[in-house]
């Protein structure tokens, strides 16, 4: 499931806010690197399991890009 998750998660926050292709695979990667740096680092410090952690933070990092393309279509709307 760890697998799955980093090949989908990413791309699928990327697809949210990036305005091409190059753009997308760049944003991608940025955000597999801070889920996997940062789901680590907060597994070891609260003793947490690592695959959980970086699941979850990739997944909040969804949320985010997806609410930030939420906002920009109303300002943009509006």
């Amino acid at each position: 499931m760890l697998i799955s998750a980093l090949l989908i998660l990413p791309a699928s926050s990327a697809l949210q806010v990036a305005r091409g292709f190059r753009m997308t695979v760049i944003f991608s990667v940025v955000i597999a690197l801070l889920a996997v740096v940062g789901g680590i680092v907060l597994s070891f410090l609260f003793n947490l399991p690592s695959g959980a952690t970086i699941i979850l933070l990739a997944f909040a990092q969804f949320c985010l890009c997806f609410l930030l393309r939420q906002l920009r279509g109303v300002r943009s709307s509006s």
